[in-house]
């Protein structure tokens, strides 16, 4: 799947190829990630307060990421804070329809595990890395390594 002459970057399709092996709740934020360079944690800690969706577009505002440490997860401010992101247009529709679903609260985190619960970064990880391995997927790329993804 990946090809070596391109460093092992993977393409936009070959990302959507991998995500279309994952259960629902995972598929969009593994398309945040490569769409948008963003870290695991930071798509993780997404909030409804943190889409702008405007005349001039959709735009994610990056704020904080989840972290986990000895006192479990948590959140803190991302790496970069006050990251604004035009997302890509393969994405709106994606995200608008995803929003319909979310609770209406402003701070509603807008993806969560199967059992309603905030993901740690831990817990999405291997959840990657099982469902690609139960699909057939011979070797899954690690996930940081979407967010290198080649968009052209």
């Amino acid at each position: 799947m990946i090809d070596s002459a391109r460093g092992g970057n993977l393409r936009f399709q070959e990302v959507v190829e991998i995500a279309n092996h994952l259960p629902e709740g995972m598929r969009l934020p593994v398309l945040l990630i490569a769409c948008c360079q963003l870290r695991v944690g930071e798509v993780l800690a997404l909030s409804r307060e943190d889409i702008i969706d405007g005349a001039a577009g959709m735009t994610l505002c990056v704020r904080w990421r989840v972290v986990v440490d000895t006192s479990g997860t948590g959140f803190e401010p991302s790496k970069h804070p006050s990251a604004e992101i035009q997302l890509p247009e393969v994405l709106v529709e994606q995200i608008r329809e995803h929003l319909a679903g979310c609770e209406p609260e402003p701070d509603s985190l807008l993806f969560l595990n199967s059992t309603g619960e905030p993901w740690s970064t831990v817990e999405f990880s291997r959840s990657f890395r099982a469902a690609l391995s139960a699909a057939g997927v011979p070797v899954p790329p690690p996930l940081h390594r979407l967010r290198h993804v080649l968009l052209g």
